[in-house]
């Protein structure tokens, strides 16, 4: 059953959608730490895998203003 087609795209959807889920809790959780992200922002932590949101959601704790963010964010573009 796991090696169907359907279940594979029943999963690839689960997956798809608890990504999403958490990029937006992560973005709700950075707009209380340090206020109003920009919507560039958002679209980039919306783009961000599953492991990165992951990484994201420990480090958004040392950020205080949004230009950590922007920071932490470059640093991902450079791996």
């Amino acid at each position: 059953m796991k090696e169907s087609v359907i279940y594979q795209e029943i999963v690839q959807e689960v997956n798809e959608k608890g990504r999403i889920h958490e990029a937006s809790l992560i973005a709700r959780q950075i707009k209380c730490f340090i206020g109003g992200i920009s919507p560039k922002l958002e679209n980039r932590i919306q783009e961000l895998s599953l492991k990165q949101l992951d990484d994201l959601g420990i480090s958004l704790f040392d950020f205080k203003k949004e230009e950590d963010l922007v920071n932490w964010l470059d640093t991902l573009e450079l791996s």
